[in-house]
């Protein structure tokens, strides 16, 4: 997987940039100019893991690079190595599948040599070995699976929460060992005391306005089950450009519509921002039907205006947002994220059949330590 997310994204960056190994654009005129570039990654990249080159990759550089080319070919190439990884994450693949993996890596390799090797000898250098070994990735899924039956992101991720512990520059390795043994004691104390995530409560959407008191309580952070995303509300997120912004959500909407004369239910896919939770315990009034007695958990969110588009499914941007409105915390199904690009906004939406790393620190609370 990393040669593709990590060896092949670098390598890209360091050609728009045109510091890849001394060579200049040749005949081809794919550098993107200074002043619009990334910042510094082509030079400070040494940060970056296969997971995060993975996702810039994925969810920031169609957007970002989008029209920064002086020809489009570049862009439209750059897009199709996306799809390529796209494919090689999803949690499952059927032949037809890798057979067209295969006929579209193949493409995107003829494709590369045109533009970056050019067929010129004093630019051999740009055929690299992960280059090559790409045109072997098909293979590879026939013969061992899936991609994250191989992969070693969870390695990295363990490898990280060990480079936080070393404090010691005489004694590194007793950093680690204490680190290695607190977190068995964090795991042991989750396994034994049977501690559980947060969970979400409340039935079906019911709002009855004229029934809801003026003053409620509210909520700023919940988890949604089953350990998955945890998200805050506008009121508890602070000021600070270093806090991950998590408040961004994707959420469902049903209403009914008339298909072919049948009454049909449809569920939109909305995104907007979480601005709070009210929590409304219900008395045992019949009024409230099967909520009686129980307790609503309502989300006040401002809908971005993205015209019902899924960003697991297409590009989904917008410049503007909705009035508020407020629904059932239960239809809201996870964070999002957002690239700003030129004045629109672009939906991060993760929620896909993709394979994805994951490291389970018990005990690691990350809100608060993981930055952007």
């Amino acid at each position: 997987m990393s040669v593709v997310s990590d060896h092949s994204a670098l390598m890209l960056v360091k050609h728009w940039a045109s510091k890849f190994k001394g060579m200049d654009t040749g005949k081809e005129d794919y550098q993107i100019a200074d002043h619009i570039f990334l910042g510094n990654i082509a030079d400070d990249h040494i940060s970056f893991t296969a997971e995060s080159w993975s996702f810039w990759i994925i969810y920031l550089a169609p957007t970002l690079l989008c029209s920064r080319f002086l020809n489009a070919k570049y862009h439209k190439h750059l897009c199709e190595l996306v799809w390529i990884i796209k494919k090689m994450l999803q949690f499952s693949i059927t032949h037809a599948e890798i057979n067209e993996l295969e006929r579209r890596i193949a493409n995107w390799v003829v494709k590369y040599e045109k533009y970056y090797y050019q067929h010129d000898e004093s630019r051999l250098p740009a055929c690299t070995l992960p280059i090559h070994g790409m045109l072997h990735i098909a293979d590879d899924i026939r013969q061992c699976g899936p991609v994250w039956t191989t992969w070693t992101f969870f390695l990295e991720r363990y490898c990280q929460k060990f480079k936080t512990a070393l404090k010691s520059r005489v004694q590194p390795w007793g950093n680690l060992n204490k680190e290695v043994l607190y977190m068995a004691y964090l795991q042991q104390m989750v396994l034994q005391y049977d501690i559980q995530e947060e969970e979400l409560i409340g039935g079906r959407q019911t709002i009855i306005l004229a029934h809801l008191p003026t003053v409620m309580v509210l909520w700023k952070k919940v988890r949604i089950q089953n350990g998955r995303d945890s998200i805050r509300t506008h009121s508890a997120t602070r000021r600070s450009m270093k806090q991950r912004n998590s408040l961004y959500v994707q959420y469902e909407l049903k209403y009914e519509n008339c298909i072919n004369r049948v009454l049909q239910v449809v569920w939109l896919v909305q995104y907007g921002r979480l601005k709070k939770i009210l929590v409304r315990p219900l008395s045992n009034n019949t009024q409230w039907l099967g909520l009686t007695g129980k307790t609503l958990l309502l989300a006040l969110i401002q809908p971005c205006q993205t015209g019902g588009r899924d960003a697991t499914k297409e590009e989904t941007h917008y410049s503007r947002n909705l009035v508020n409105i407020i629904t059932d915390l239960q239809n809201v199904k996870g964070v999002v994220g957002r690239v700003e690009s030129r004045g629109e906004w672009t939906i991060i939406d993760r929620r896909s059949n993709f394979a994805k790393p994951a490291f389970d620190g018990a005990g690691y609370n990350t809100d608060e330590s993981e930055v952007n």
